[in-house]
């Protein structure tokens, strides 16, 4: 969908003096027009130099980082390699130049087929406006989490990276701050959605004064259906022309006559926002438009009803007079005639009807039928109260459930996931107490449940997927069942409870047996690749090695005291590691021939209780996987390192995975059904990957180069591709 987009773009910078601070802005077009690098940056100091050399930093790096930038690009790897650079020369110009970091304000990002990566200092005003599906404007300040509470520093200003996606009817906006007292954030939003990018640079430019600086960028991700902001619509809009014969026709009915157009006005507003409210889904359209009709219609016929009714008085009191005098005159001459018919008021109006002209006929029969109609209303209403009520604070309710969920949905698009889960906590505590007394309140209840569903998994980083199934063992081996899987320069080895070694054939979707392994060997518990071999520890604490071109097992021999209650063992250069139990150590053997020397105890300092230890994984740092907690060491020693809130919390993880240039640490969770991926500089949930078949695993195979996961469950090898590595 981002790449269907079309984003509108501009930039403005007001200087009216040169003086001390410098601002400026950068836009730079991407190779095809595929997007822009931009920044906004300034800086107060006295020496023109020291502004010029901060300038020309931040600009040309920019300007390198746009030319880089290609189809096949790792945006966001290059975007971070950039800001590296950025920082090492910032840092040197401030200390050539005794900057002031309290005086250097900026955002440098790229917007990218819909993408944003950005990093900032200081107080910038960096606004993005999420259009939603109901087409209102949610507004999410980003320029709060750029330092996340860390102290600024020339070492590293340029520290948190955002990124998140421009969807259509989506607005970016960077600017110089504006007092909220000179421009409110109900005007600026107003200028942002309704004015074009650069018109609305040069709207906001004209709330300043003219001595004031101004730098500012915005970026609209437009729709294709061109129609522009969608405003809320009053089907009663039109009721203002009822009040130019309110006058009128007060005089014609009287004081004693009910005021017309104050009725039909207050029922047919109350009437418009019940039909407006959340919990009036199931009134159709048309509905709503043969309401906004009929009222237009009262508008129109008022001024004819009027006259028609003044008329009808006169000639009333016309026709009852001669009626009098007729029957007088036949009184008078003798002639007698029955009046028991009293032909009256009645009568006269009935000769008046028949006078009329045919267009006032018209008019006088539609006057009828509208008080019939509204008299019908007005009783409704009156009888109706009491529900109306309800139905306003059940509306109300929902509204601010679905605001709720919109502001979670808000902060997801810039990954503060924190924000996200405290306020869908606070919506799914307002759907609790919400009514469900009538079928409507129920049915909207269970929407409310689905969307509140749908938003935790998103908090949670959760996708449903459905792995390929490429070999079953239950085909060429019934009675054996997989105990653990490694990968290997000829590809995934599994080995059964059988003793069996079993390498996966992807391309004919099958399992090769490749014999039974000749050597003192009972059940195995972990494996792991040494070159052409397989290192297997089993239930007895047995390492051993099998040879995959002969299938030869031969037990190794450590030396070591440290073996008792072996959990995994691992390989990383060239040295293997046993994570232990009972002993709470990991134990480091360097390879010596075809066995290993004696081990060594490898963590010298720690706080966390390590008898639960299922995994371990290697990257330099030491990862150790426990029952319910990821523990992280450098160098022998506990880091102060932890993960995010992991939401399911981990039930009965049995597997780590990482690797040196990997930004990520993965962990199977059979127990969850789910591969957990976590981002091992800050511990952040990148994704969770749940399917049924996961229930089974008893190993996994990570390949990034070439974007696929492998799962091995007790018969069978699934692969699924992970959406957390397509770039």
């Amino acid at each position: 969908m981002s790449q269907q987009l079309v984003i509108k773009s501009a930039d403005l910078v007001i200087a009216p003096s040169r003086g001390e601070l410098d601002v400026r802005t950068v836009l730079h077009t991407l190779p095809q027009g595929k997007g822009w690098v931009f920044g906004l940056f300034t800086l107060e100091h006295k020496e023109d130099i020291a502004r010029e050399r901060v300038a020309h930093i931040l600009k040309s790096h920019l300007e390198h980082l746009a030319a880089d930038l290609g189809d096949e690009t790792n945006v966001v790897r290059r975007f971070e390699q950039a800001l590296s650079r950025v920082n090492r020369d910032l840092h040197r110009a401030a200390k050539d130049l005794s900057l002031n970091i309290d005086k250097f304000h900026a955002v440098i990002g790229v917007l990218s087929r819909g993408q944003i990566f950005m990093s900032g200092i200081g107080k910038l005003k960096a606004l993005f406006l999420h259009k939603t599906a109901e087409r209102r404007y949610v507004i999410y300040e980003l320029d709060a989490q750029f330092h996340d509470g860390q102290d600024k520093t020339w070492e590293k200003p340029l520290v948190a990276v955002l990124d998140g996606e421009l969807h259509p009817g989506d607005i970016f906006y960077l600017a110089t701050p504006v007092s909220h007292q000179v421009l409110g954030m109900d005007e600026l939003q107003d200028i942002l959605v309704t004015l074009p990018p650069a018109g609305a640079l040069q709207r906001i430019r004209q709330f300043l004064p003219a001595t004031e600086y101004f730098g500012g960028l915005a970026f609209h991700a437009m729709e294709d259906d061109k129609t522009g902001i969608v405003r809320r619509a009053n089907p009663i809009s039109s009721l203002q022309e009822l009040e130019n014969t309110k006058e009128q026709t007060a005089n014609v009915l009287g004081d004693q006559q009910p005021d017309l157009v104050n009725t039909v006005k207050e029922v047919a507003s109350g009437i418009s926002k019940r039909l407006s409210s959340p919990g009036m889904r199931g009134v159709q359209a048309t509905v709503k438009r043969g309401l906004s009709l009929a009222v237009k219609g009262l508008s129109s016929v008022a001024a004819i009803i009027a006259a028609v009714f003044v008329k009808l008085q006169d000639v009333t009191k016309r026709k009852l007079a001669d009626n009098r005098t007729s029957r007088a005159m036949r009184h008078g001459v003798g002639r007698t005639r029955s009046n028991t018919g009293k032909p009256g008021f009645l009568g006269a109006t009935r000769d008046f009807f028949l006078e009329l002209s045919a267009p006032r006929k018209l008019a006088l029969l539609g006057f009828m039928l509208v008080m019939v109609v509204l008299g019908g209303v007005i009783f409704l209403k009156g009888g109706d109260s009491d529900k109306q009520q309800t139905e306003v604070a059940f509306a109300a309710s929902v509204k601010s459930i679905e605001d709720k969920i919109l502001a979670a949905e808000a902060s997801l698009i810039y990954r503060n996931n924190e924000e996200a889960q405290r306020t869908m906590e606070e919506a799914a505590t307002a759907l609790e107490t919400l009514a469900r007394d009538t079928n409507e309140h129920a049915n909207e209840a269970e929407r409310l449940s689905k969307d509140l569903a749908a938003l935790q998994a998103k908090i949670r980083g959760i996708t449903i997927v459905e792995p390929t199934p490429l070999a079953d063992l239950r085909g060429i081996d019934s009675s054996a069942s997989l105990l653990t899987a490694t990968g290997t320069v000829n590809g995934i080895i599994a080995l059964g409870d059988n003793l069996g070694v079993y390498k996966l054939d992807a391309i004919g979707r099958t399992w090769l047996k490749q014999e039974t392994v000749n050597g003192p060997l009972s059940r195995i518990k972990s494996s792991t690749t040494l070159g052409a071999a397989v290192i297997v520890v089993d239930a007895t604490q047995q390492l051993g090695r099998v040879d995959l071109a002969g299938l030869t097992f031969n037990a190794i021999t450590s030396g070591t005291n440290n073996m008792a209650s072996v959990e995994d063992i691992t390989v990383y250069n060239d040295a293997l590691y046993a994570l232990t139990g009972a002993s709470q150590q990991l134990v480091k053997m360097r390879a010596q021939g075809f066995n290993f020397e004696a081990g060594t105890a490898w963590i010298s300092a720690r706080t966390t209780d390590l008898t639960t230890a299922r995994a371990v994984a290697i990257d330099s740092n030491v990862y150790i996987l426990l029952a319910n907690d990821i523990v992280k060491f450098t160098s022998g020693r506990e880091q102060d390192w932890q993960t995010a809130t992991i939401d399911p919390p981990l039930a009965q993880p049995t597997d780590l995975w990482t690797a040196f240039e990997s930004p990520y640490l993965y962990v199977l969770d059979p127990a969850e059904k789910r591969i957990l991926v976590l981002v091992k500089e800050t511990g952040a949930v990148q994704a969770q990957y749940v399917a049924d078949a996961f229930a089974g695993a008893v190993g996994f195979i990570v390949e990034e180069a070439t974007s696929k996961i492998t799962v091995i469950t007790g018969t069978e090898a699934l692969e699924f591709t992970p959406q957390h590595l397509i770039k």
